[in-house]
């Protein structure tokens, strides 16, 4: 199915039960279920018209991105200490910008790269449903921390302002109407829609039931209001910008209808950012008036020209994780604790990672797409590097080596970093070989297998079983070269030594 094969104005709704609807509204609400995999309560959707892309949050701290045809998710970001919320794609300027509850910060990520840049990180207690104005520059977003409020500021976090803080108990929803200048949101405790001028004036309450619930979304269409009460009614509800009308539709197509988008049928318009970026090199904010303010991600620097990031120094102590239920990369750095999200352009199964450290590029397997793909651990220039199934993989960066075990074809190999010249080492009595680690000192490889842990030279030879006994699946290896001390792990025993 092509773009052109999509209604030209539809709703986008989110079930807790895991399903994401497409809705015609100018079709007697007709709705058509879009398959994804890997996503579970998916608390808030945006769509991005350009590419056709739909984004959403769900329980599991991620932000997935899929098409609007219904192919498999991918992880777009994903943080282990987060609690993602609100979620609003700027399609002019290609931005995606969330809120996170978990560390009370608003963040941007580029939808070119992906990389992000954290906007605000203070002052903020709940935050929860985020909006933008893509043609002034400004996001509108709820807090329902105590005292509640509603703030906006522009792009980049400065102009912050507060824009309604007083009879607020727990705004969750939120939606605004860029030409007439007015916001809307929902309260979850004693449910009630608002309205209000974007600059806090004229507030008016629009409709109030008495139920609590545990959110609510709301999305604004021409002059009507769609919104859900989270687990309480099994329906979208609509009612009329001056509170008049209130109906139920689509009452078929969600059981537990949580988020929820309209995609209209107007003209994208332009910003500061429309022309190539305005001539920033990452992060493009649009200002009012056409222009703009360049920025860079969390991991970079803004040079003298207003316009170029660099990267910043890679810390000197630092982990690389992967989380392969999550599909996702992260780095946290040993000295302070520090947890960065990596995001993951090609691929979508990491599974085995190390590092170059003289290349400042992290290595990794992808086991779904068999192949072996680097990338800079700041998250950019990623490429596939090599078709093979790896299991395994360990970099001697001294060598320029990488070697790696597959145990599809059981067989260890090593592949040079510097020329791409490929040999198998060892071929013979390996029963699905999976992790590998180096001795560089000694040019020595140990590797575990389904039923014992060995170890032999660079080349195969003077190979040795080291424990042969204990287990009968996959250990995980780490080796101390100073204290000549290697360690394992067997996902059904505890470590070892």
């Amino acid at each position: 199915m092509a773009h052109n094969d999509l209604p030209d104005e539809f709703i986008i709704a989110s079930d807790g039960y895991g399903t994401l609807q497409r809705i015609d509204v100018n079709n007697n609400y007709n709705y058509v279920s879009i398959p994804f995999l890997y996503w579970l309560n998916a608390y808030h959707v945006d769509y991005d018209r350009t590419d056709g892309v739909i984004y959403w949050v769900n329980g599991n701290n991620q932000i997935y991105s899929g098409s609007i045809f219904g192919e498999n998710g991918t992880v777009l970001y994903f943080n282990a200490i987060s609690q993602m919320y609100g979620i609003a794609v700027d399609s002019i300027s290609r931005l995606l910008f969330y809120t996170d509850f978990g560390n009370d910060i608003i963040a941007a990520i580029s939808l070119k790269d992906f990389l992000q840049k954290t906007v605000i990180s203070s002052g903020l207690i709940n935050p929860r449903a985020i909006v933008t104005d893509p043609i002034s520059g400004t996001i509108y977003w709820v807090d329902s921390g105590r005292p509640a409020k509603i703030e906006k500021s522009n792009y980049d976090g400065t102009n912050r302002q507060e824009v309604v803080n007083t009879g607020l108990t727990t705004p969750y929803g939120l939606d605004v109407d860029i030409n007439g200048g007015v916001l809307y949101w929902c309260e979850s405790d004693t449910f009630k829609i608002e309205k209000a001028n974007v600059d806090g004036s004229n507030r008016f309450l629009l409709y109030q039931e008495q139920v609590s619930t545990s959110g609510c979304s709301i999305a604004l269409y021409q002059s009507y209001l769609y919104f859900t009460i989270w687990r309480i009614r099994n329906s979208i509800m609509r009612i009329g910008t001056d509170g008049s009308g209130l109906i139920s539709v689509a009452p078929s197509a969600l059981v537990y209808p949580m988020g929820i988008h309209v995609n209209l049928n107007l003209s994208i318009g332009s910003n500061g950012c429309s022309n190539g970026s305005g001539g920033c090199s990452h992060f493009c904010f649009p200002l009012p008036g056409g222009s703009n303010v360049c920025a860079c991600p969390d991991v970079m620097t803004l040079q003298s020209d207003g316009k170029t990031c660099e990267n910043d120094n890679i810390p000197n102590n630092f982990i690389l994780i992967i989380d392969s239920s999550n599909r996702s990369i992260s780095r946290m750095d040993i000295d302070n604790y520090k947890y960065i999200s990596i995001p993951i352009q090609i691929g979508s199964s990491p599974y085995a990672i190390d590092y170059d450290p003289d290349a400042a590029e992290m290595i990794w397997s992808d086991v779904d797409h068999s192949q072996i793909n680097s990338g800079s651990i700041y998250g950019n220039n990623q490429t596939k590097w090599r078709d093979v199934v790896i299991n395994g993989i360990a970099v001697d960066v001294t060598s320029r080596l990488l070697f790696y075990t597959d145990s599809v074809r059981n067989i260890i190999a090593v592949i040079s970093l510097d020329t791409d010249l490929h040999r198998t080492i060892i071929s013979d009595d390996l029963n699905t070989p999976h992790a590998i680690v180096t001795d560089p000192t000694n040019g020595t490889i140990y590797w575990s297998s389904r039923n014992k842990i060995e170890k032999s030279n660079y080349d195969g030879t003077s190979r040795q079983e080291l424990i042969n006994t204990g287990f009968n699946d996959h250990v995980d290896l780490a080796v101390d070269i100073i204290c000549k001390i290697i360690s394992f792990y067997h996902r059904f025993k505890r470590p070892f030594t």
